[in-house]
C-alpha cells in the first residue's frame, strides 16, 4: 500500500597521451604533430585554432623506463603501467584496462607511429611516436569505442578495434557507502548484454552475497582487476576535479549518481534497479513502514526538529508501525526519531534488504538505505533539499523545497568537502 505522503563543460575534445619512456624521468611539452586535434580546413590554420583550444597547457610527454615484459623498472606495480594483457603477433602490447594502452616491447627496433581514433565518429584522439621500451595510456579512461594502428616508416605494422563481445571485461566499483556501489552498480546488467562481454565486477566483498542474484556476472575483489588479465576495465566513481573530463564523459554533478555510471559505460539513461538477494526471515504480522534518517554527512539529513516526530505520528495514526532501520542508534548527541522501533546495529544487508521487502513503503533521505530500498522495489520516499531530484533515482514520492536554499550538492560553483 502506497499512502499519500506527497498529497500532492563544456565537453573537452583534447584527449592527449601520456607515453613512458624507459631512458629517462623527463617531462616534456608535444610538439605540432603530436596535439591530439587532427583536422583540416580551409577557413582556419592550424596554429590558430590549437591557440583557440588549448587555454590549458599542452599534454606533456611522461619519459618513464619499462622492463623487457612491460612492467615499470622501478619494480612498482602500484603504478598504472600493470602488465599488458594483449599482444599482437608483431610482439606490440596493447589493452584497455586504463584507457587506451599501447608499448612498444624493448627488443624492437626503430620509430613507431601510434594513431588512436573513436571508431564510431572518426576522431582522432592522438597521434604520437613510440621508441621501443616505451608505452602510453590515452588520458580518457571512460568507454570509448577505440580504434588504433602502429606504423612504422610509413608501413602499418598492426591496427585493432576494441570488442568486447566474448572478452574478459571487468567494472571496478571503488569502496565508498552502500548507494554509490548500488547505484553505480545499475548499470552492470545494461553494459553486459549490450557487448555481450564476459563481464566480472570488482567490488567489495561485502556486496557479493547481496548481488550474487545477478548471474550475468562474477563477482571478485575489488582489487582483482589490477592482477587479472582482463581486456578492458571501467572504473566507477565520482571525479571531481575532473575539468579535463578524463575520468568521466562529464560532471557528475550534471549527471546525477547512478547515471555517471552509464556516461563512463557509454550507455543512455535508464532507472532500473538490480536484484538483490534476501533470506528468509520473519516479518512483523502488523503493516509497517521503515524509515533511516541517518545519512553520510548531516547536510544530507532531514533537520527540522519536527519534522520526523510528526510523520510518525501520522503514519502510525493510519495504522502502521514505523521502524528505524538505520546503523546507529545514537550518533553524537542525537538518537533516532521518538516513536520508532528501534531495529539499528550492524545488520547484514541482505537482512536489512528482507527487512525492507516486506515493508509498505520506505522514507529516507540521500543515502545508502534509500538505495537499497529502490533496489528492494518498495515505494520510496525520498527528503533532500541537498540534492536535485536527478541525483537519485526517479521516484513519484520526493520531498523537496525548492523556495529556499537547496541543491548544494549539484552547484558547480562549489566543491564539497564532508
Amino acid at each position: 500500500m502506497v499512502f499519500a505522503l506527497m498529497e500532492k563543460k563544456e565537453k573537452h575534445l583534447l584527449s592527449g597521451p601520456i607515453v613512458f619512456d624507459r631512458l629517462s624521468e623527463e617531462v616534456l611539452p608535444m610538439s605540432n604533430h603530436e596535439t591530439p586535434l587532427d583536422f583540416k580546413s580551409e577557413s582556419i590554420s592550424g596554429s590558430e585554432l590549437r591557440s583557440r583550444c588549448f587555454h590549458t597547457p599542452i599534454p606533456p610527454i611522461i619519459k618513464r623506463r619499462m622492463d623487457m615484459k612491460g612492467n615499470p623498472s622501478n619494480g612498482n606495480t602500484q603504478e598504472f603501467e600493470h602488465s599488458f594483457s594483449q599482444t599482437d603477433p608483431s610482439g606490440i602490447k596493447f589493452d584497455f584496462r586504463e584507457g587506451l594502452r599501447v608499448m612498444i616491447p624493448a627488443n624492437l627496433s626503430g620509430k613507431y607511429l601510434v594513431k588512436a581514433w573513436d571508431n564510431s565518429t572518426g576522431f582522432v584522439h592522438f597521434e604520437t611516436f613510440l621508441k621501443p621500451g616505451e608505452s602510453l595510456t590515452s588520458r580518457k579512461k571512460w568507454y570509448i569505442p577505440w580504434a588504433f594502428s602502429v606504423s612504422k616508416d610509413g608501413k602499418e605494422i598492426m591496427s585493432h578495434v576494441l570488442s568486447l563481445k566474448d572478452k574478459e571485461v571487468a567494472i571496478h566499483y571503488p569502496s565508498g557507502g552502500i548507494g554509490d556501489t548500488l547505484a553505480w552498480f545499475s548499470y552492470a546488467r545494461a553494459f553486459q548484454e549490450t557487448h555481450d562481454c564476459k563481464l566480472t565486477c570488482c567490488i567489495d566483498p561485502r556486496y557479493h552475497e547481496l548481488l550474487k542474484i545477478n548471474d550475468y556476472a562474477s563477482f571478485e575483489a575489488e582489487d582483482a582487476w589490477k592482477n587479472t588479465p582482463y581486456y578492458a576495465v571501467y572504473h566507477m566513481g565520482i571525479f571531481s576535479p575532473d575539468n579535463d573530463n578524463d575520468k568521466q564523459p562529464m560532471d557528475f554533478r550534471f549527471t546525477g549518481l547512478h547515471h555517471n555510471a552509464g556516461n563512463i559505460l557509454g550507455l543512455p539513461n535508464r532507472d532500473d534497479p538490480p536484484e538483490v538477494w534476501s533470506p528468509t526471515i520473519k516479518l512483523p504480522t502488523k503493516p509497517y513502514v521503515c524509515i533511516a534518517a541517518r545519512a553520510s554527512a548531516r547536510c544530507k539529513e532531514w533537520l527540522n526538529p519536527a519534522g520526523w516526530p510528526t510523520l510518525i505520528s501520522w503514519i502510525k495514526d493510519k495504522g502502521y508501525d514505523v521502524y528505524d532501520i538505520d546503523r546507529d542508534f545514537l550518533r553524537d548527541d542525537d538518537i533516532i526519531p521518538y516513536g520508532t522501533i528501534d531495529m539499528t546495529g550492524e545488520i547484514p544487508l541482505t537482512e536489512r534488504a528482507a527487512f525492507i521487502k516486506g515493508a509498505s513503503a520506505f522514507i529516507g533521505v540521500s543515502s545508502g538505505l534509500t538505495w537499497l530500498a529502490w533496489c528492494c522495489k518498495v515505494p520510496t520516499v525520498i527528503i533532500s533539499g541537498w540534492t536535485l531530484p536527478h541525483t537519485e533515482f526517479r521516484t513519484m514520492y520526493r520531498v523537496i523545497n525548492t523556495s529556499v536554499c537547496h541543491g548544494c550538492w549539484n552547484d558547480l560553483r562549489e566543491y564539497f568537502d564532508q
